[in-house]
């Protein structure tokens, strides 16, 4: 399936092919820290829960183990929920990067 684009959309593939600088090093420590989650919990206060990178992997495949029959690149995944959210970060973004997916971004799922 091909999803037609407009002139100021980008795919990460195009961007990463067409670069001229050596990525960054990466951490090669899976326990390394890779995000601080922040949330209100129960109480409403705001902290931060640490997230190696071994969290994030083992998240989107375990979203992956739901999706049985999908085809690696060829997939469309509507990503309605906010990145900055855990569960958008999760099964949105993550899970859609590792299923190679086209993802379309909705600005506000709430609408204007």
């Amino acid at each position: 399936m091909s999803v037609e684009r407009e002139a100021n959309v980008y795919q990460l593939k195009e961007i990463i092919e067409n670069r001229a600088l050596k990525p960054p090093a990466m951490p090669s420590d899976p326990d390394a820290t890779a995000n601080l989650q922040y949330s209100g919990g129960t109480t409403g206060v705001s902290k931060a829960a640490v997230l190696s990178h071994r969290n994030l992997v083992s998240n989107a495949y375990q979203v992956q183990s739901w999706f049985t029959g999908m085809e690696e690149g060829k997939e469309v995944e509507l990503a309605a929920l906010p990145f900055f959210h855990v569960f958008g970060l999760t099964v949105c973004m993550n899970f859609g990067i590792l299923a190679g997916a086209a993802q379309v971004l909705v600005r506000n799922p709430k609408g204007s």
